[in-house]
C-alpha cells in the first residue's frame, strides 16, 4: 500500500511547495519542502521506499522547474544518501540537529545550483547567494522540524519508518 501512494505523496509535496508555499512568501524565496523530505527520507525511511520517493520528487521538480534533465534527481538522491549515512551519527529526534543538518544540506544545494549555472550555462548567479540561497537555507533549517512532524504523521499512516532490528 505504501508503494502505491509514493507517487501521490511526491506529487502533493511538489505541488504544495511550488504553489502554496511560494504564495505565502510572495515568490521572494523558495521554501524547499522537497529538500526537507529528502533529508527526512534519508534519516527515517528505508532505502527502497525513501529512494523511490526521492527519485519521484526529483523528477517532478525537474519537470516543474524546467532545469536540465536529472539535475534535481541528482541533488535529492545525493542528499538522501548523505542523510542515510549520517542518520546513525546524529540525534534525529532533536529539533536543533535536524534543523542544522537540513540547513547545511540546503546550503550545499544552493552552492551546487550556483556552480551548475556557472559551468553549464555560463551564467553567474553568485549574487543570488546572499539574497536567495542563504535565507532559503536558514528558513528551511528553521521549518524542517515542523516538516519532519508532518512527514512523520504521514509516515506512520503509510508505514514508512525504518524497520527496527529487534
Amino acid at each position: 500500500m505504501a508503494y502505491i501512494l509514493l507517487p501521490v505523496v511526491a506529487l502533493l509535496v511538489v505541488i504544495f511547495q511550488m504553489t502554496i508555499l511560494n504564495v505565502v512568501v510572495l515568490y521572494k524565496i523558495n521554501i524547499e519542502m522537497s529538500l526537507a523530505l529528502a533529508v527526512y527520507a534519508g534519516l527515517r525511511m528505508d532505502a527502497l521506499k525513501g529512494g523511490g520517493l526521492i527519485m519521484l520528487v526529483g523528477y517532478l521538480m525537474d519537470c516543474m522547474v524546467g532545469s536540465a534533465t536529472g539535475f534535481f534527481i541528482f541533488l535529492y538522491v545525493s542528499t538522501f544518501f548523505v542523510s542515510m549515512l549520517v542518520s546513525s551519527r546524529i540525534y534525529i529526534d532533536k529539533a536543533f540537529f535536524v534543523g542544522f543538518f537540513t540547513a547545511i544540506c540546503a546550503s550545499i544545494e544552493g552552492l551546487m545550483i550556483i556552480l551548475f549555472y556557472r559551468f553549464i550555462y555560463e551564467i553567474d548567479i553568485y549574487t543570488n547567494l546572499w539574497t536567495a540561497y542563504i535565507p532559503q537555507a536558514l528558513l528551511v533549517g528553521i521549518l524542517s522540524p515542523l516538516f519532519f512532524k508532518v512527514f512523520g504523521k504521514i509516515g506512520v499512516l503509510l508505514k514508512w519508518q525504518k524497520q527496527s532490528a529487534n
